[in-house]
């Protein structure tokens, strides 16, 4: 047991404790470039949902307000109306 003792082992514990730092550095690093990718990837897939679903309820208030009978003619009930009547029942 004394050869674990001695100055090679304390250079080689020292080595070990270095690696596994260094190691435990860049595995942090790329957590946090890992975390940054997703935050940015998630903001695109947010911006690409709302530009399209912004568009149809703008699409949709205008409808509302200059044709509100068109409206009226998309609604469920309507719709459900008009399949009933097509299908006979």
């Amino acid at each position: 047991m004394r050869e674990k003792q001695g100055p090679l082992f304390k250079l080689y514990l020292q080595d070990e404790i270095y690696k596994t730092v260094t190691s435990l550095y860049a595995t942090r690093e790329n957590a946090l470039k890992a975390k940054e990718r997703f935050a940015d990837n998630l903001a695109n897939i947010a911006h690409q949902l709302k530009t399209p679903l912004t568009a149809a309820l703008l699409s949709l208030q205008l409808m509302e307000k200059t044709a509100p009978n068109t409206y009226t003619y998309w609604s469920k009930e309507n719709i459900r109306q008009r399949q009933q009547s097509d299908s006979g029942s």
